[in-house]
């Protein structure tokens, strides 16, 4: 072939594709338009994307970002950035990958910066990148965990309100009336006992004319024992990764499901609840160490020993064919664990490195996992002894310690008095945190595992934490007060999508959980059995039920395709609906039928459009097809999925 009659197809190709190159450039994004805050939004991109290759432990190209004065210094390319010259900064072509080479794109591993936060760190060098903190990461003492005692503002009204009160008029909140009688019944009978109300029960309610007649619900509610548990089991579930029986492989957990619901049903104090997860009393349960192993089968516990046995928690995830060794030994999970339940404080990335997002260093990180060692275990980073084994000590020094010549036993028992003590502020702040989003879609701190960080409202946090502790670790009387709020009993909102400062108009608009769904459509059956007692299906694992192999402490809740699929055509769904025989669906009477359905499953009557549409559905002689129909799009309802 002639060279020359193809060369310019060729050369004309390779113009085009040029062309197409250039075109498909990355571009810089433009700066945010607003006043960037160090703290709040650059520090979380340099700690977490940037951190682990320049920081103090380790300098790539001799760049630290660990400082303003390193970053300035630069490397082996030049300083990071040029102040007021974002366009004109190494940092900013390198995340936004307008470089020569792809070798040069950064971060080298894992997802590039977002859009929004090359944005972020275009808009701080533009603003003169101030840096308001010494060091990107302070490695200093451990920060005080001292209970506080907030000052309530004077007026009527219970504390929390009046210090909401406060806060509303502080941010320029002028809180609407509180929602209807129907809408409260609803809200607190899912958050309480996780149904919704009976029509006889939301009757009466509404026919009481008593002042105080929420008061009398919510203790009504949560004196119910036995849904009381059935309901929260399941919230306990997910942060101790309890319930799973059937994993599918060889992982292995020991459950701690009759203690948990034993514990439930008798309100036990929280503070013992913890200290039983943290010095379980049945020590034969805690995996021996790997010399003294026996894998000879054992007989199975008692009823009344399984309802005493909380070992199972800190036992952790035992990989069945091997003892795990190193950074996944049960004592390192042991302690990742129950730092981040009951102290909000993540271990997990300062068990291979100290951690690049907040202070805590591999040495306290072991330590505390040395506590649960008959023999101190040697700190792995990133799976390479280090040839250091850390004396045992606690988190919070300024709370206590244990003594690290004590047997392991007497240092578990330390650690659980040092865990719940009054003194350790901390762990009341952090479960009244928990509960306040469980019941409120947002947490007073945010991250919830994260409890360093600023609250919205810290006069709020610590008010709620001291109450605890004077009504003697009882959740219930805290959830009482949550419950009884005029904050909780405001209109529901949605949730702000844009990054500006939260501040606090009202509950947000919450999903139903997986099991809140099912149990409301299985309460039209005439004996619904709780779903919390199944191992588990496709339908409760697309609607967000964790597989609880690891800590689970706020459930994703945002609707996906996934589930819009399974909501549509899913065999368990369908299965479930086609076994509703409820006295609810055997009416004869189309009127009444519907009727019935909209005040089981909606809490209200159907209007005359909703009436009419449904009866024609159901037709003149209903069948048990038209019925599953009629529930199938009941259950389809944003007003039946969402609390409002």
């Amino acid at each position: 072939m002639n060279i020359r009659t193809w060369l310019p197809a060729l050369l004309a190709l390779s113009l085009t594709a040029g062309v197409a190159s250039a075109a498909d450039a990355p571009k810089l994004p433009a700066a945010v338009q607003r006043t960037v805050d160090f703290n709040r939004d650059v520090r979380p991109i340099l700690a977490h994307r940037c951190a682990e290759c320049h920081g103090a432990e380790k300098a790539k190209g001799l760049l630290r970002l660990d400082s303003r004065e390193a970053a300035l210094k630069g490397g082996r390319g030049g300083p990071a950035f040029v102040v007021g010259k974002s366009a004109d900064s190494e940092l900013i072509r390198r995340v936004a990958g307008i470089v020569e080479a792809p070798e040069h794109v950064m971060p080298p591993k894992g997802a590039p910066l977002k859009t929004e936060e090359i944005a972020i760190l275009r808009a701080w060098i533009d603003q003169g990148a101030k840096w308001t903190a010494a060091a990107l990461i302070d490695r200093g003492p451990p920060p005080s965990v001292a209970p506080r005692q907030p000052v309530v503002p004077p007026g009527e009204g219970a504390p929390l309100d009046r210090i909401l009160a406060a806060y509303f008029t502080q941010q320029g909140v002028v809180p609407p009336a509180v929602v209807s009688d129907a809408v409260f019944a609803r809200r607190v009978y899912f958050d309480v006992v996780g149904l919704p109300p009976t029509p006889p029960e939301l009757a009466a309610f509404l026919a009481d004319r008593a002042a105080d007649k929420r008061e009398q619900l919510v203790a009504k509610l949560l004196a119910d024992n036995r849904r009381y548990a059935d309901h929260w089991i399941t919230f306990w579930q997910d942060h101790l990764r309890d319930g799973k029986k059937d994993l599918g492989t060889t992982d292995v957990f020991s459950p701690i499901t009759d203690w948990l619901e034993h514990s439930l049903v008798e309100n036990k104090p929280f503070d013992r609840f913890v200290r039983e997860l943290v010095d379980p009393a049945d020590n034969a349960k805690l995996p021996p160490p790997p010399s003294e192993r026996d894998d000879a089968p054992r007989a199975a516990p008692s009823a009344a020993k399984r309802i005493n046995d909380a070992a199972g928690f800190i036992a952790g995830l035992q990989a069945g064919l091997e003892v795990p060794r190193g950074d996944q030994a049960w004592q390192v999970q042991a302690v990742q664990n129950l730092s981040q339940v009951f102290l909000g404080v993540q271990l997990k990335c300062a068990t291979c490195h100290d951690s690049f997002l907040d202070r805590w260093s591999m040495a306290e990180t072991w330590g505390m996992a040395n506590i649960y060692a008959d023999q101190p275990l040697e700190m792995m980073r990133c799976e390479v002894p280090t040839g250091k084994k850390p004396a045992p000590r606690f988190l919070f020094p300024d709370v206590g310690n244990v003594d690290a010549a004590a047997p392991v036993k007497e240092r578990r028992a330390q650690l659980a008095q040092l865990m719940t003590s009054s003194k350790n502020g901390r762990f009341a702040r952090t479960v009244v945190n928990r509960l306040w989003v469980r019941l409120l879609g947002r947490g007073l701190v945010e991250p919830l595992d994260d409890m360093s960080a600023a609250a919205w409202n810290t006069d709020l946090l610590d008010w709620l934490a001291n109450d605890l502790v004077a009504q003697q670790y009882d959740l219930k009387k805290t959830l009482y007060r949550i419950l009884t709020s005029r904050a909780y009993q405001l209109p529901a909102v949605e949730a702000a999508q844009d990054d500006a400062p939260y501040v606090f108009r009202g509950p947000l608009v919450r999903r139903l959980s997986a099991e809140q769904f099912v149990d409301a459509l299985s309460a039209l059956s005439d004996k619904p059995e709780r779903i919390w007692r199944e191992n588990g299906n496709r339908l409760l694992d697309v609607l967000g039920r964790p597989d609880r192999r690891t800590v689970v402490t706020h459930r994703e809740c945002r609707p996906s395709p996934l589930q819009a699929l399974e909501l549509l055509n899913g065999a368990e769904l369908h299965g479930l609906l086609s076994q509703v025989r409820g006295p609810v669906l055997q009416h004869e009477d189309n009127a009444a039928l519907v009727r019935q359905v909209f005040q089981h499953a909606l809490s209200r009557e159907p209007t005359e459009k909703e009436a009419r549409t449904c009866a024609a559905l159901l037709g003149s002689s209903p069948t048990a097809a038209s019925r599953s129909d009629l529930l199938w799009i009941i259950a389809m309802l944003p007003e039946f999925q969402l609390l409002r």
